[in-house]
């Protein structure tokens, strides 16, 4: 289980570590437990993701799953959240 990991690394850092990690969970083929509260962060890694609200998990599946049904209005924010940071990465 790996708890907010790369939490406060600054963004070359981040995407060094995320690119290591990524090869070695590959490479070792084991199932982690990846928390994070940034999706963009648990996209390079997961295969399913599951959402957290108040302790609970509220929605779980494969992102195309979560992004093209959302269950919660949390999970409509995170969907949002994805779109915007999309669309200003692709007009600068």
């Amino acid at each position: 289980m790996l708890d907010e990991p790369l939490s406060n690394l600054d963004v070359p850092l981040k995407r060094e570590l995320l690119s290591l990690l990524k090869e070695i969970l590959r490479e070792r083929r084991v199932t982690t437990v990846y928390v994070t509260h940034d999706l963009r962060e648990g996209m390079q890694l997961a295969e399913r993701f599951a959402v957290l609200e108040a302790g609970r998990i509220s929605q779980a599946g494969t992102l195309d799953e979560l992004l093209a049904s959302p269950a919660t209005a949390f999970v409509r924010a995170l969907r949002e959240d994805l779109d915007r940071h999309q669309s200003d990465t692709a007009a600068s």
